[in-house]
């Protein structure tokens, strides 16, 4: 349940919705993507997705569309460079490095969750 997941989210991190951005391409997303501060519909996304969102990428998900969308709230935000250089500095501690995907909702206690988006899917990525 990605609203049950979004809403789960929202509260641990204690963010109003206009602080989330949301990416979707498909009919079942534009609930949440009508409540976020900023939707995304990648560039296969259905019609219905595209006209509701607030800015549609070029590349199709699964095929960069996600990355494209980070890469653009990271350069209107001036923090392309910020983002880069914690990646570096983060990087010495997590030597492995576990992407799991396609599953629904956010753990709840998991202290290392550090991501939460896969091309469009609730996912998990954990440091070993």
């Amino acid at each position: 349940n990605k609203k049950q997941a979004y809403n789960t989210l929202k509260s641990q991190l204690q963010l109003e919705d206009e602080s989330f951005a949301y990416i979707g391409d498909d009919v079942v997303e534009l609930p949440i993507m009508q409540q976020v501060g900023f939707s995304i519909a990648v560039a296969n996304a259905v019609s219905q997705i595209k006209t509701h969102a607030d800015w549609t990428t070029v590349l199709a998900g699964g095929n960069g569309g996600l990355r494209e969308a980070c890469d653009f709230i990271l350069a209107t935000q001036y923090k392309t460079e910020e983002a880069i250089a914690l990646l570096k500095s983060l990087k010495r501690f997590f030597k492995n490095i576990i992407v799991i995907s396609h599953i629904d909702g956010v753990k709840d206690g998991s202290d290392n969750v550090i991501e939460v988006v896969k091309n469009g899917k609730d996912s998990y990525v954990k440091s070993e």
